[in-house]
């Protein structure tokens, strides 16, 4: 809606004054603009739109300014974020939901996040305490997301698989200890709530297994994307700082074989072990290797890193999945900005998050990285 925040969001994930962010009587943004620039390393296109319900812009010229976002978009739109001020839910922020199905098409809702901002008013209460107090909200948060997460863990072996899987699950639900040999020789899976949100992890045997033939590796991952019902919404490719093998140059194409040609297209490479970063980003980390900026590059510049020594540490699972982010019943997807805004790192978790949450969907004969106005591909996972 309008005088929400929209366009001071958009500055703070650009990191500096792109769209006209002031105190109005009116609506200041009558017309769609994009925005564009380097966060954390990574391209991002930020587009703004007039308010919802805009009372200066007809039904049909509100319509045509939807439409433009998309083809400043272009090649695709990864994320629509629905933006709520915090403490004003208005009636027809009830129903916003409806509007966007009207504006763009009716599964909007699939890649949709809802970013609360004026974060400050929550004070000492938390952004989940606070949902759980308006049942409407939690029922616009509902409708904004999947109902559930499915992530398949792959890598070599010994470089944190298992270990990852249980950070993400809160719990020990694989063997994970020091071993000369690798504990992983068949998939399985875990289930659990984080966040309040359904969580299936499958943890993999490790690729290029010595213990393991070639047809059984791959019968293995067969198995993995099952125990997914045959969904899984991304692929973790895990790979340990400070070890990159002549193997793990070329995973990307072992991958390919394993699962399919377009298994890059839903990939994350999840860095383990990154308290070995000490004083270095992860960002600037990549730009010192070559060869694995070309793997980064091939999952489109899809990455996170786990820090080691907080395995335990429910900050850097809670960013994995959203930072500052809540699932309610039987999922949602939001974060929240402060009135002071948030770093442009931080975002940057964000975005790649919603990236892999909202808008790849990897499932068996089912729809692709999509545009809401287009027509959506399949894969052939």
């Amino acid at each position: 809606m309008t005088g929400v925040g929209k366009s001071a969001a958009g500055n703070t994930i650009l990191g500096r004054e792109e769209f006209i962010s002031e105190a109005s009587p009116s609506s200041l943004t009558k017309t769609s603009k994009r925005g564009k620039g380097e966060v954390c390393g990574r391209r991002v296109t930020v587009v703004d739109t007039p308010g919802l319900c805009n009372t200066e812009l007809s039904g049909e010229k509100l319509r045509q300014e939807m439409q433009k976002a998309v083809t400043l978009c272009d090649p695709q739109t990864h994320a629509v974020l629905l933006v709520i001020q915090l403490g004003r839910f208005t009636e027809q922020e009830k129903r916003v939901m409806e509007t966007l199905q009207e504006l763009f098409s009716y599964r909007v809702n699939e890649y949709t996040m809802v970013l609360f901002t004026y974060g400050d008013r929550l004070r000492n209460t938390t952004i989940e305490e606070f949902v759980r107090r308006d049942t409407n909200l939690q029922q616009l948060l509902r409708k904004s997301s999947l109902a559930e997460l499915n992530l398949v863990l792959v890598g070599m072996s010994g470089v944190g698989k298992s270990a990852a899987g249980n950070t993400i699950l809160g719990r020990e639900e694989f063997i994970s200890e020091a071993s000369p040999s690798s504990l992983t020789l068949t998939s399985k899976s875990g289930e659990g709530e984080v966040c309040g949100r359904r969580v299936t992890v499958v943890d993999t045997p490790g690729l290029c297994n010595t213990e393991l033939s070639g047809e059984k590796l791959r019968e293995e991952m067969q198995r993995a994307v099952k125990l997914c019902d045959g969904k899984p919404h991304a692929v973790l490719l895990v790979i340990q700082l400070g070890r990159f093998t002549e193997q793990e140059k070329r995973v990307m194409e072992t991958l390919q074989e394993l699962f399919s040609n377009s298994v890059n297209e839903y990939t994350v490479v999840l860095f383990t072990y990154g308290d070995r970063l000490r004083n270095t980003t992860i960002a600037e980390f990549i730009r010192r290797d070559t060869n694995l900026q070309q793997l980064v590059q091939k999952c489109g510049n899809r990455y996170h890193v786990f820090n080691n020594e907080c395995m335990t540490n429910s900050d850097q699972l809670t960013q994995f999945l959203l930072s500052a982010s809540v699932q309610l019943e039987p999922c949602t997807a939001y974060g929240t900005l402060k009135r002071a805004g948030l770093s442009s790192l931080q975002l940057c978790l964000d975005v790649k998050e919603i990236q892999v949450k909202t808008a790849c969907r990897l499932r068996a004969g089912g729809p692709s990285l999509y545009n809401p106005l287009r027509q959506s591909a399949s894969c052939d996972l």
